[in-house]
């Protein structure tokens, strides 16, 4: 391979890799930050795939959506917190402390 003919392909970076889950472990409230404009599907289930919270949004970049009423009553455990946009699909794991 020639290193001087090397061709570099920029790496596709996910707009759901941009979005920020904080904190985590939560306790009383739940905030998800977007660094990318869009329309976003968020679901919040409990490990039997129930699910807790459900919204579609369209965000700004830059504008954090904060869940409260629904997760400070829930009990302590694992939740998955399950990203849509563009099509592509991102579920992450989630701690609820008391």
């Amino acid at each position: 391979m020639d290193l001087n003919t090397a061709t570099i392909k920029p790496v596709k970076t996910s707009a759901l890799a941009l979005v920020e889950t904080s904190p985590n472990p939560f306790l009383k409230e739940l905030s998800l930050t977007f660094s990318a404009s869009g329309t976003y599907g968020i679901v919040l289930m409990d490990l039997s795939g129930r699910s807790i919270f459900k919204k579609s949004l369209i965000a700004d970049s830059g504008q954090t959506l904060v869940i409260r009423d629904k997760v400070e009553s829930l009990p302590q455990g694992i939740y998955l917190l399950e990203l849509n946009h563009k099509g592509e699909k991102e579920v992450r794991r989630l701690v609820k402390v008391k």
